[in-house]
């Protein structure tokens, strides 16, 4: 047990165990104290081995251990080396894939069917925020091409959204049209029901008393049911209530909008044609449409939310000439302009099991010229401003 496991020769171990007897039997042959002198001798034991047998192998075992070490480090380097050279190709293949990608939009060929033909109808996003009034026309994101002349996306003042939102409750707007669709909903194709509030900028007369505020007319309407979603219309339905919401509008900045839009396409002026907010709880099928038609470039509807549910998604469709289409999300920082043929229409959403409803600002413009008149002053969207000879009288007169 205690015998030391050096590699010698036979006759020098038989030497050393001939040492150990004599130790440990010590003087007179007794071994009477063994268990006390057991340490020591293999301590002893050890040391004899090193002294005799340690002293000129050393230097070629070191030697050997040293070409062991080397042996491995060499061929950690080398593993190191090779997994670094394949990480370093595959990271530079995908950096020129990436950059190619950025410079065309171009969707990966590993993409499935369905990832490839929803990341060819998917628009480009700017890549900074839109700045009040900045236009920016909607692109395919894997072309790049224009989806429709008159379709693009504007920036908002940020004042823009909290105050009509504001606007809207203070009238009591806003809560009848987060409740009705729930408690007292139109049915598709029914008639107009009428509402009158008062200015939430109108608060006292000169005298200081309540007498003489006026009160002004908004309505809802509901479409017919090949919409096939439960949305309602809500407009201004009397001169009133259209200037009273024109005051809202220059609070919260639009004329920033109304000034980038007219750059953009070359407008001689622009006016607010009629305002209104439409609300929707649920949609089955979006229907395709568009607002304005042969009106020379010269007429849009654009449209922001007010209130949308959390994580509710895309809520519209713009679609090209060849029925190409893509989906949009409003934004706090940018409202969407539908122009002359610009098809578009309300995505699929259900939002009745959280009770919640989307609420979108819509805003009717115009340039009207005498090419324009007839189609402008018929447009029958909302009651106000009238239409045919009357209101063809009201618009040249508000051009005025």
């Amino acid at each position: 047990i205690y015998s030391c496991t050096c590699h010698s020769e036979t006759k020098m171990t038989i030497s050393l165990r001939q040492r150990a007897r004599s130790k440990l039997t010590g003087a007179g042959g007794s071994n009477s104290n063994t268990s006390s002198i057991l340490p020591q001798t293999h301590n002893n034991l050890h040391n004899d081995c090193d002294n005799e047998n340690t002293t000129k192998n050393l230097p070629r075992r070191r030697r050997r251990k040293i070409q062991r070490q080397m042996k491995s480090l060499l061929i950690l380097c080398l593993s190191l080396g090779l997994f670094f050279g394949v990480m370093g190709v595959s990271f530079f293949g995908a950096t020129l894939l990436l950059f190619d990608n950025s410079k065309n939009n171009l969707i990966s060929s590993a993409a499935s069917p369905a990832e490839a033909e929803e990341n060819e109808n998917a628009f480009a996003t700017p890549t900074l925020p839109l700045t009040p009034g900045q236009v920016s026309p909607l692109r395919w994101s894997n072309d790049n091409t224009v989806v429709q002349q008159y379709g693009s996306r504007v920036g908002l003042p940020p004042q823009l959204i909290p105050t009509l939102t504001s606007y809207a409750q203070q009238m009591g707007l806003l809560d009848i049209m987060k409740n009705m669709l729930y408690e007292n909903p139109l049915q598709p194709g029914d008639d107009a029901r009428w509402f009158s509030f008062q200015s939430p900028y109108q608060t006292t007369t000169k005298g200081g008393s309540n007498e003489g505020i006026r009160n002004f007319t908004w309505n809802v309407e509901r479409p017919e049911s090949h919409w096939k979603s439960d949305m309602h219309w809500f407009n201004t339905a009397d001169e009133l209530a259209h200037e009273d919401s024109l005051r809202a509008l220059a609070k919260g900045g639009f004329d920033q909008v109304l000034q980038g839009i007219g750059a953009m396409y070359g407008l001689d002026t622009l006016h607010v044609d009629s305002v209104g907010f439409v609300a929707v709880t649920n949609c089955e099928r979006g229907f395709m449409h568009h607002d304005w038609e042969n009106v020379d470039g010269r007429a849009f509807n654009f449209l922001f939310g007010i209130h949308s549910p959390v994580d509710s998604g895309a809520e519209l469709y713009v679609e090209n000439d060849e029925e190409r289409r893509g989906e949009l999300q409003y934004g706090s920082n940018h409202g969407i302009l539908v122009g002359d043929g610009t098809r578009h229409g309300t995505k699929e959403c259900d939002h009745r099991s959280h009770r919640e409803v989307r609420i979108t600002c819509s805003v009717y413009l115009a340039d009207v010229t005498d090419d324009n008149l007839v189609v402008i002053a018929g447009d029958s969207t909302s009651i106000f401003p009238p239409t045919g000879d009357v209101g063809a009288e009201y618009v040249l007169g508000r051009e005025r």
